[in-house]
């Protein structure tokens, strides 16, 4: 009996060991998940406020102002030339910028030679690749950091051991993910600080940059919007200094005679293309792509060159 006894007290004290060795190994995992949890939220963070705050601003702001250059003729660029550096402190220095920025490098000289690159084929294919990239970058990782931290607090509850490796992999591979997003979207801007001759990593620097962008862009924007005014001033039939009138009236800035000159020259060819039956579409190609008066070539909007169909 006494043998028997203490057999089992010697099976209990075992099972009571084991439970120990259970829950002190237990412990040190939800610690270790703990840590997990921690690190990932660090980077998710991360990752999203360099998005939001510095990533996404600088590809909305490089897309716009390559838009927006393209909205005015190069030849009525060049008669706009100070006009459009309005608010520029050092306008060579953003012209430069811009030109390394989009793909132009040292081919261009001046407002007027950066619009004229930017409207031939391998000035939009130059422009148009950049921004491709780092929107495609930006695609990718908002929908990475939209989904990576989905669910975390889910894993905090989580005692049994099995799961709790489990837990801690996955908490890990969200980490990952978010570093890995965070990586290539300084990847993409290391490639335009390396254009610009600027600083590998500066990116506050190329966000301060990125602001006269917003200007230059904003005043290619207001002068785009002037003389399409004065197009649709002459499709209306209004004689020059009527147009002048009308154009003020829409809240737009001066232009002068020798840019209505021009917007009653491409107002006409536009009319005429509609009669002979171009649909929209072709018009905006030929203006972008075709026309051989490559200082008239410039980017229309859509909606734009519909509104002068009533004038036909």
């Amino acid at each position: 009996m006494g043998i028997g006894i203490a057999i089992a007290a010697i099976a209990i004290a075992a099972t009571v060991a084991s439970d120990i060795g259970f829950s002190v190994e237990e412990s040190k995992k939800q610690d270790e998940l703990k840590s997990a949890l921690k690190d990932a939220r660090s980077a998710i963070n991360d990752a999203n406020n360099f998005y939001q705050n510095v990533y996404k601003v600088l590809k909305t702001r490089l897309d716009n102002l390559k838009q927006s250059i393209r909205k005015i003729p190069p030849e009525v660029v060049d008669k706009l030339n100070t006009q459009l550096k309005l608010g520029l402190d050092n306008p060579d220095q953003v012209l430069k910028d811009v030109g390394y920025a989009l793909g132009a490098g040292q081919v261009v000289a001046g407002i007027a030679g950066l619009v004229s690159f930017s409207l031939t084929s391998a000035g939009i294919a130059a422009a148009d690749g950049i921004v491709a990239d780092i929107g495609a970058v930006a695609g990718a990782a908002g929908a990475v950091l939209a989904v990576v931290g989905f669910g975390l607090t889910l894993y905090s509850g989580i005692k049994a051991l099995n799961k709790l490796n489990d837990a801690i992999d996955k908490v890990n591979a969200r980490r990952r993910k978010a570093e890995a997003a965070e990586a290539k979207m300084k990847n993409a801007l290391d490639g335009i600080l390396r254009a610009l001759h600027l600083q590998v990593g500066g990116y506050e620097s190329l966000k301060k940059i990125s602001d006269d962008w917003s200007k230059l862009a904003k005043n290619f924007d207001t002068y785009s919007t002037a003389f399409d005014y004065a197009i649709t001033g002459f499709a209306m039939g209004k004689n020059e200094a009527q147009v002048k009138a009308f154009v003020t009236e829409k809240g737009s800035p001066t232009l002068n005679d020798d840019i209505l000159v021009l917007a009653k020259l491409i107002e006409e060819n536009i009319l005429d293309m509609m009669r002979k039956g171009k649909k929209d579409e072709e018009i905006i190609e030929y203006y972008a792509k075709e026309n051989p008066k490559e200082g008239l070539r410039f980017v229309m909007n859509e909606y734009f060159v519909s509104t002068l169909r009533m004038y036909v």
